[in-house]
């Protein structure tokens, strides 16, 4: 998994790059199977502190912490689905896989379902399930990307039908 920053300033402590692999063998890898409940940043920070310290994570689980959330759920979603949301720039995008996907974004979330018409075109409909979403780009990888002209607002219940072609 790869993740990155985007409109950070190069000097926040938020800004950079990260990358999980695995190139052990299957008993010597450690996983976290919950992200402990804290203040924005220290659920990370606590991940990162503890993978430095010796390049193995101590075990985060629900019995521990009631309120801890699970990781596998982010990371499924994130790698099943291509899914990138960016707040400052008004982006979604998702990797051109058919099928009806979830996405959250922290203040809505909702579906989309992404069937192939014929080779390299593509229909999306997003639904905005509960919140709402306001977009400037929709972006489908190696299919196309959509700019509106004016950023456009999602309401709860409402759906954005989109059409990308070769």
């Amino acid at each position: 998994m790869f993740m990155q920053s985007t409109g950070v300033a190069k000097t926040a402590e938020q800004w950079g790059t990260m990358a999980l692999t695995a190139t052990a063998t299957a008993k010597d890898i450690t996983c976290r199977a919950a992200w402990p409940v804290r203040s924005w940043g220290d659920a990370l920070l606590d991940f990162w502190d503890d993978f430095a310290n010796d390049g193995r994570l101590e075990g985060r689980n629900g019995g521990q912490d009631p309120d801890a959330r699970a990781m596998a759920s982010r990371g499924a979603v994130l790698a099943l689905t291509g899914f990138q949301y960016s707040g400052m720039e008004r982006s979604i995008a998702f990797a051109a896989r058919p099928g009806v996907h979830f996405w959250s974004n922290g203040a809505a979330w909702g579906g989309v379902c992404r069937q192939d018409a014929e080779e390299g075109s593509a229909a999306v409909e997003m639904e905005v399930l509960n919140g709402s979403l306001e977009l400037s780009r929709f972006t489908l990888h190696s299919v196309g990307e959509i700019a509106f002209d004016e950023p456009t607002t999602l309401a709860e219940g409402e759906t954005l039908s989109l059409s990308f072609a070769s």
